[in-house]
């Protein structure tokens, strides 16, 4: 395991002349490729209040880069809003990288990564928003004190910092992956990283979670209540992504094929995901009607019209749905590599996801 180093930063410095001097945030990251480094962003906050900041690992020579969009639960209720983290500070990253580090997508020992040799980016996710929202001092029934709900500014401050480092080393390609709450911003936060980046081509990975289009998994009250809630930034282009009746929060699949028709997206779910079947059934906030744990048989249908009805005829998207009822797995070693559906394991699938032909694994 690399050493994780936790970074002190100050923001400037002051000569003489009293004329600022900005301090580059990723020294200590070049000074010490392979290893993880914290980097404040003193712009960002979580849901307390408390300012965060986000994870980078350098690689000498890379010419591409992952971004990964951590999960985490929702707050919506008192008892989501329970489970939620607050705040995420340089030594909760510590801890995280302890666990995560070195797994997955982050593995550099494993060839068959193709991943291995990139620059390695962690944003955390502290605000509760599912990070799709710009919303401050909201106030959530039966949760003392405002939350800040800044998710979806969060990302973007965290992809301003990043994205004149990766510039000037002429990054050609960057993954932008996510994980369960990760996984819903990932896809809506899509255009402004790609915008920040300013070059590279992005592809997408939704990992667990996904907007189905089916409103008996997602019902309209649901999409409503987080709609009123957190005040999502839905992209312009998308009107549809607002109006449950519309599709809703399915939409984004179809308009960001139609946005960016040369990109590559992909999604990875396990068919029976037991996180996701509690969160959309007994999880479901008070203002829709109580329902008990989704049947593991109706999440795999969801996500078979998912497939056929959005992501197949958007043209470029490819999906791997492998048998079982584990949340997340871009971060697990043993599942990426070992786990097989079709002959294909998921890091097979995932070396594969930017080639011309969408493939489709799993699930009839």
């Amino acid at each position: 395991m690399h050493r994780i180093l936790l970074t002190t930063l100050a923001v400037l410095l002051f000569g003489c002349d009293s004329t600022p001097e900005v301090v580059n945030p990723f020294e200590n990251a070049q000074a010490n490729p392979g290893d993880w480094t914290w980097i404040p962003v003193s712009t960002s906050i979580c849901r307390d209040g408390s300012t965060t900041g986000f994870g980078f690992r350098y690689s000498e020579n890379a010419t591409s880069a992952v971004i990964h969009l951590d999960g985490g639960g929702a707050c919506y209720d008192e008892a989501s809003c329970a489970l939620n983290r607050t705040k995420y500070s340089g030594a909760d990253f510590t801890v995280k990288m302890q666990q995560v580090g070195e797994a997955g997508l982050f593995d550099t020992t494993r060839p068959e990564n193709p991943y291995a040799n990139a620059h390695h980016v962690f944003f955390p996710y502290c605000t509760g928003d599912l990070g799709v929202s710009s919303s401050e001092n909201v106030v959530v029934p039966g949760v003392a004190g405002s939350q800040q709900m800044v998710g979806f500014d969060n990302i973007g401050h965290f992809a301003q910092t990043l994205a004149p480092f990766l510039s000037e080393r002429s990054i050609d390609s960057v993954l932008l992956s996510g994980s369960s709450a990760g996984a819903i911003a990932a896809p809506y936060n899509y255009p402004q990283i790609r915008s920040a980046l300013n070059g590279p081509s992005v592809s997408l990975m939704v990992d667990a979670l996904p907007m189905f289009n089916d409103t008996e998994l997602i019902p309209m009250c649901f999409q409503e209540h987080i709609r009123s809630l957190m005040q999502p930034v839905f992209p312009t282009g998308c009107p549809n992504c607002a109006v449950p009746e519309n599709g809703g929060f399915s939409t984004i699949y179809s308009y960001l094929s139609a946005t960016y028709p040369n990109e590559h997206f992909a999604m990875i779910v396990s068919t029976e995901d037991f996180v996701a079947r509690t969160f959309l059934g007994p999880g479901r906030p008070a203002s829709c009607d109580t329902v008990p744990l989704i049947p593991g048989q109706e999440h795999s249908a969801g996500l078979q019209k998912l497939r056929d009805e959005v992501l197949i005829p958007a043209g470029n998207w490819s999906t791997y749905f492998w048998p079982g009822s584990d949340h997340t797995i871009l971060l697990n070693t043993n599942n990426m590599y070992n786990l097989s559906v079709a002959g294909s394991t998921p890091i097979q699938w995932l070396a594969g996801i930017n080639n011309t032909t969408p493939a489709h694994i799993g699930l009839p």
